[in-house]
């Protein structure tokens, strides 16, 4: 029997990073919806960014954003009043060679950051 849900934080070796990014595709190519619980920091940090790319790149991007459900959790409302003006290049990672690494999976796609950008910003306006 195939799994009905994967969780990222209880499913990924925190422990080697680097060797999971590899494996992400993998995971979410296999979902076919995503549900992030989004904190107040959500889109400030690059790894919770990383997987809603893989995500936008494995189900192809106008049809992405019908499977992703954001869930609030705390006070977001300063977070996600500023969806406006997301830009990946400003989200961190606590390693900045984890920066360098996620940041150049984004980038290296065709338009590089910015179609990726735009397609969050209508994500994060949905109800």
């Amino acid at each position: 029997r195939e799994p009905l849900c994967w969780y990222d934080r209880c499913c990924i070796d925190q422990t080697d990073i680097a060797q999971e990014l590899t494996s992400l595709p993998i995971y979410l190519g296999g979902c076919n919806t995503l549900v992030a619980l989004a904190g107040p920091t959500f889109l400030q940090r690059l790894w919770c960014v990383i997987e809603l790319h893989i995500f936008f790149q494995m189900h192809g991007s106008p049809h992405a954003a019908n499977s992703i459900h954001i869930q609030p959790v705390g006070d977001v409302t300063a977070a996600f009043a500023a969806n406006d003006s997301f830009d990946v290049r400003t989200a961190h990672a606590s390693d900045p060679r984890d920066a360098v690494r996620l940041l150049s999976v984004i980038e290296g796609h065709p338009g590089g950051a910015e179609p990726f950008n735009e397609w969050v910003r209508s994500v994060m306006r949905q109800p």
